[in-house]
């Protein structure tokens, strides 16, 4: 997982999702951001703490 590990709602291990990426919904239903990343508007916006990479997040 590039943007590391994360619990989703039932508790289970999955990959982190990255800038950019899809996130939130319904019981984060879209996924979850990677630490140093925020979740707004449905996306990831912020800079990850693992690969560096950042998004620049405007919601519309």
């Amino acid at each position: 997982c590039v943007y590391g590990i994360v619990k989703d709602y039932c508790g289970r291990d999955i990959c982190a999702k990255g800038p950019g990426h899809r996130c939130g919904g319904k019981w984060n239903s879209l996924g979850i951001c990677g630490e140093g990343l925020f979740c707004s508007c449905n996306r990831c916006g912020g800079c990850s703490l693992n690969t560096i990479e950042c998004f620049n997040l405007t919601c519309i």
